[in-house]
């Protein structure tokens, strides 16, 4: 009988029980026709007979002919038999005992399948080899970054910069760095999905955010990385940073630990000690910030000692307070390094001179760019541009930081983020608020008099805390105002009666409604607008008042509740006439809001830049876009709103740039602004806004320095050209989808249902779901719990017509830029690549047997000449890739933490360097390799079971022709189970001396060495220049690295070649038929 081992430990797929003694049972594995079968000895308590589905490959020795043949099971016939049903509708009932069932090992080499006659149709060979061909392509294109060609994404030079440098590394710990709105969750993204592809079966991955983006990040990693996120799967989870005590429970055991807007663990002690705790021994660490390091250094300590608290020790705050204020000098020079300033680069590089002279590599490419500057060239002159891109990419690599900060800033990615252009004030009046702001301005006149003299004491203070309060109420949110006015207050304030009185009268005053109508038709017909209140109440108040009047749909958030907004929010983005979207606070983070032309109706404005910054946020991160506009309603009749909109608009400049890394200048200038605010009235404000405002202001100093501090850790932008293989093979889409459909459709026998209306595409894309077929004559040749039991993450339990008898996939297409269309995400549409987990799937399922992987066929030709009764060639089908096994042994030896990353990140080092390839090779009888272009044609052409017009027919030497094959008394024949390894063993001796094998493999390591040059002579410099432990880790890292280089050099002189496919071609002028009637003629008769 077959059986199963269940648990860890035993061999998977099924096996035959031979016997039993006492516990313990010996089971026989089969793996191939020519190897003997492997007995394992297994307790009996872990087996269990298992029945063999429809449609499993078995074989058969058949005993009459002395011949291996293949079938596929039909049904069980009891009495421990099978119906099995052999090509060409040949039938059988066979008992078990006589039947093989492969293992669940791939099939590393075929060639003892082709030695046993073990072969299919050629049109096997050639789909699944093409098909092949297709995802080694790929994977050579994408640089073994699989997740990331598979995922829903725009493919960006900077972000995959980033996540090369990631998942290169063995120590998968950094810092994502990348200034706010640049794709720092792609990334992560990305990361994550890799990472779950990698490890399918044992990932943990705790994405810890706060609670606003929970939401977010769900729908991302569902929608663009088709990861199954919470519910039932406790694998990925979101998990918000409220409970640091659920925190530490969910990190129990996680393999991954992503942290969103990582600064904000510095302000959350438990939270901090809870993570700090955990990460030592947690593999893969990845921490989101965009905080710049200047002025909020123990943050950023805080972080890296996350990352390595060897090298960041927590109390060495005061060193790493010098070493930033050491990098402002270098950093200055290098904010001169700009093609603007080609006429001072002279004296930028003879600062470099005086203080760097002791590195080599960098004095080198100072000279090269000293040699181009003497030449006057122009600033766009690319010779000029590249060699001052050397100086300015050296100095980031040995000078930054640390090396796993991952920086990008949006000055060096142009064009992917929308820019802010200013905003228009609506202005209007109202006798009400003039009445309320003259009562506030008396009540707060009162209120200083009160503490003139004691502005230091305690009352004082909460005197003026109170009035800010009141005060960011009145800008921003009246039914805040209105509660406040009724609390009691500090001690010692003015009456509140009057102010009471007033501010009830503002209740269903439709002013500013109406003021907000005309920003809607300034905004302009068709344009989406997004229409920022503070307080839910008003927003809710908004919505109806817009409904009434524009007599179109307006929608509203509401995620400050428990119900779901997303509805909303894909409707705005979506549907053309829903063009009004209201939001309040809640929606400040975590909503994403990008693409297309839109505009930011700011209702209110709190006396908060940083929630200003928020909204912006929302429109214009990553992704394409028009220039972000905004309105402001303004009313005239109040000073006070007046003075903090310019201060807004003039000071902070928050309408015309971001913001986002003055949050530290911003929360210093506001708490100076509460202390004074009560005493000063608007004055306060207006002395603000022109301290911070001008070219000589504030803001635009502290930007200057962060700027300088920042691009000394940014990454070097990427060249233009860095992605054009990559693009070019991910565009070639309808090749790959012809390559699809050859191998799922036409020879597994796998179907395509229509997927859901996604609108109209392109001549040639569709949009469909795979399944299996259920024929009573023709059935997917995939036994139907295997396909369930491998491809389940890319079924759809819910699709329309599918049940557990028959799945259905998720609907697919083959081009990015559908699955990137609004209505595709919606609808789940995911992407036909490799790294998808339909296709690698499916891709384990085909190793496991030898469909595809052999053929034999007689292929006549009517003006052949062959030199006997028929010409033997073979070919062989090689995937070359870069040989790992002895670096990835040296790094374990001295890094045996990275055991779970080692192996896949030097094969994808490996792959940047030397990419896989697919190399076909042809020989003939006496193992010489076929060189003629024109015999390679003839030899290459595809099956034709049918004559073709140049007089090619070609005819399938299966099992039945066999016996015929035998009876022309070919020499080779007699011998041919010798002959195949033979001439597979010349093959691969031949292959080791082409031309191409040796020219990639010295192409690569001269790459390679280059490249590694650099790095290496870059953590020499970091070890010169640094100190204490940071110096000693990039020594151990340099010995490592210099080690494991040596191992990737010859892993790419001497590379790893494995054999796909191997086929044999009987090449004569006559048909099959015709010669073996001309042989044998009685016989053939």
């Amino acid at each position: 009988m077959f059986v199963k081992a269940v648990g860890k430990g035993g061999p998977a797929g099924v096996g035959r029980f031979v016997s039993k003694n006492e516990s313990m049972a010996t089971v026989e594995y089969f793996n191939s026709p020519t190897d003997d079968p492997i007995l394992v000895t297994l307790p009996i308590a872990s087996l269990r007979k298992t029945e063999i589905p429809s449609q499993t490959r078995i074989y058969w020795l058949d005993p009459k002919a002395g011949a291996w043949r293949v079938g596929r099971v039909v049904e069980e016939v009891g009495n421990n038999q099978l119906a099995i049903r052999f090509p060409n509708q040949d039938d059988r009932v066979l008992p078990t005992q006589d039947l093989y069932i492969r293992w669940n090992r791939p099939i590393t080499d075929p060639t003892p399948y082709l030695a046993n006659w073990v072969n299919e149709t050629p049109l096997f060979a050639d789909a699944r080899s093409s098909f092949v061909r297709g995802l080694v392509e790929q994977r050579a294109a994408c640089q073994g970054m699989s997740a990331l060609i598979s995922a829903a994404i725009d493919l960006e030079p900077h972000q995959v910069e980033v996540v090369r440098r990631v998942l290169q590394d063995p120590v998968q710990r950094y810092l994502l760095a990348d200034e706010v709105g640049l794709g720092k969750t792609i990334e992560a993204g990305v990361l994550i999905r890799q990472y779950v592809l990698d490890d399918p079966a044992n990932h943990k991955v705790m994405i810890l955010v706060p609670n606003p983006l929970v939401g977010q990040w769900k729908d991302e990693l569902r929608r663009r990385f088709f990861l199954d996120v919470g519910g039932t799967n406790k694998r990925i989870c979101v998990i918000t940073t409220n409970d640091p005590v659920t925190v530490a429970s969910a990190l129990d055991g996680t393999g991954m630990l992503v942290v969103d807007e990582a600064h904000h663990l510095s302000g959350n002690k438990a939270l901090y000690d809870v993570v700090r705790k955990a990460v030592s021994v947690i593999p893969r660490l990845l921490l989101l910030s965009a905080t710049p390091v200047l002025n909020n250094e123990r943050s950023f300590l805080e972080m890296l000692h996350l990352l390595d608290p060897v090298v960041y020790p927590l109390d060495g705050e005061e060193d790493f307070h010098r070493k930033i204020n050491h990098r402002q000098t270098l950093a200055e020079t290098v904010a001169g390094l700009v093609p603007d300033n080609l006429l001072q680069i002279e004296e930028f590089l003879d600062d470099l001179i005086e203080h760097f002279a002791d590195d080599a590599l960098l004095m080198e490419h100072v000279s090269v760019l000293r040699a181009v500057v003497a030449n006057f060239p122009a600033e766009d002159d690319p010779e000029f541009t590249d060699a001052l891109s050397q100086v300015r990419a050296h100095l980031s690599e040995v000078y930054r930081l640390d090396r796993r900060i991952l920086r990008n800033r949006r000055v060096g990615v142009v064009g992917l983020t929308p820019k802010r252009s200013g905003v228009t004030v609506v202005d209007y009046q109202n006798p009400t608020v003039a009445l309320l702001a003259e009562t506030v301005e008396q009540w707060r006149s009162d209120a200083a008099l009160r503490v003139y003299g004691t502005e230091n004491s305690e009352q004082a203070h909460a005197m003026s805390d109170w009035f800010t309060d009141l005060l960011d109420a009145t800008l921003s949110d009246h039914p805040t105002m209105v509660v406040l006015l009724q609390t009691k207050g500090p001690e010692g304030i003015p009456d509140l009666a009057n102010l009471r009185a007033i501010a009830k009268n503002l209740f269903g005053d439709k002013t500013r409604m109406n003021a907000l109508l005309d920003a809607l038709a300034l905004a302009g017909d068709g344009v989406k607008c997004v229409v920022f209140c503070s307080s839910a109440t008003t927003a809710d108040q908004v919505a109806s008042f817009l409904k009434v009047r524009l007599g179109k749909p307006v929608e509203r958030t509401r995620r400050g509740t428990d119900e779901d907004s997303d509805g909303a929010v894909r409707r705005f983005l979506d549907e053309p006439d829903h063009r009004v979207l209201v939001c309040d606070r809640h929606d400040e983070e975590g909503l994403n809001l990008q693409g297309g032309t839109k505009v930011v109706i700011h209702y209110d404005l709190p006396l908060a830049p940083n929630r200003i910054e928020q909204r912006m946020g929302r429109l214009d991160r990553y992704g394409t876009g028009n220039a972000i506009r905004s309105f402001v309603l303004c009313c005239l009749d109040d000073p006070f709103e007046r003075a903090w909109t310019a201060c807004l608009s003039e000071g902070f400049g928050v309408f015309d740039r971001s913001i986002a890394s003055l949050q530290y200048l911003v929360e210093a200038e506001m708490q100076r602004l509460r202390t004074v605010l009560l005493t000063e009235s608007k004055e306060a404000i207006t002395t603000m806004t022109v301290r911070l405002g001008g070219l000589d202001g504030d803001v635009i100093r502290e930007l200057r320095r962060i700027d300088r501090q920042d691009a000394l850790d940014a990454l070097a932008t990427p060249p233009k050209d860095s992605l054009d293989v990559l693009l070019n093979v991910d565009g070639d889409w309808k090749t790959f989808q012809k390559r699809v459909d050859d191998w799922l459709i036409n020879c597994l026998q796998m179907v395509c249902r229509p997927g859901p209306d996604v609108g109209r595409l392109p001549p040639g894309d569709q949009v469909v779901r795979f399944g299996l077929k259920f024929g009573d004559v023709y059935r997917t040749l995939i036994p139907l719990d295997r396909f369930i039991a491998t491809t389940l993450p890319a079924l759809d339990l819910t699709a329309p017509g599918a049940s557990a008898r028959k799945p259905l996939t998720h609907p697919y297409t083959c081009r990015r830029q559908t699955v990137l269309n609004r209505l595709c995400r919606s609808h789940g549409v995911r992407l036909l690549r490799l790294g998808d987990m339909l296709l690698d799937g499916l891709q384990k399922i085909t190793s496991l047997d030898d469909r595809g992987r052999c053929f034999a066929m007689w292929r006549s030709l009517s003006d052949y000449h062959q030199t006997d009764t028929v010409d033997i060639f073979l070919r062989f089908d090689f995937v070359v890739e870069v040989e790992t096994a002895q670096a990835v042994e040296l790094y374990l030896a001295s890094v045996p933490e990275a055991k779970r990353t080692v192996k896949a990140a030097l094969k994808r080092r490996g792959d940047m360097m030397f990419p896989p390839f697919f190399h076909r090779l042809w020989i003939d009888h006496a193992f010489q390799p076929v060189l003629d272009p024109v015999m390679l044609a003839r030899l290459d052409a595809p099956y034709a079971q049918y004559k073709t017009l140049d007089g090619r027919q070609d005819t399938n030497l299966n099992y039945q022709r066999l016996e015929s094959l035998r009876g022309l008394k070919l020499p080779t024949i007699d011998v041919w189970r010798d002959f195949i390894p033979q001439a597979r063993l010349a093959a691969e001796q031949l292959l080791y001396l082409q031309q191409e094998i040796t020219d990639r493999g010295k192409m690569a390591v001269t790459k390679a060495r280059t490249t590694d040059a650099n790095r290496f002579a870059q953590l020499r410099m970091r070890i010169q220049h640094g100190d204490g432990h940071s110096a000693d880790d990039d020594r151990r890292l340099l010995d490592l690295e210099e080690h494991v280089a040596i191992a990737l050099y010859e892993g790419m002189s001497k590379p790893h070649i494995s054999l796909d496919t191997i086929g044999a071609v009987f090449l004569a002028n006559l048909p099959f038929d015709a010669v073996v009637h001309r042989e044998s003629p009685s016989e053939a008769e």
